[in-house]
């Protein structure tokens, strides 16, 4: 499936999914954004249990967490 990414770059694979998982809000909104803006599919989540709900659902390409949560 060819399909256009955000950067105006045609690709030949699926899109690569992101997560994203930090307490704060802030960090993860403009972490989602520069990810989707970068033309990759992005999930948040807030605490390691809502990441596993998500990764329960669909799997991720790339995890980026906050290694300091609580």
């Amino acid at each position: 499936m060819k399909e256009t990414m955000n950067t105006g770059i045609e690709s030949e694979v699926d899109r690569v999914h992101i997560l994203v998982v930090d307490d704060e809000k802030e960090l993860r909104d403009l972490m989602q954004e520069g990810v989707e803006r970068s033309g990759y599919e992005c999930s948040v989540a807030s605490d390691g249990l809502e990441a596993l709900k998500i990764l329960q659902k669909k799997s991720a390409d790339v995890v980026i967490a906050d290694i300091m949560m609580p």
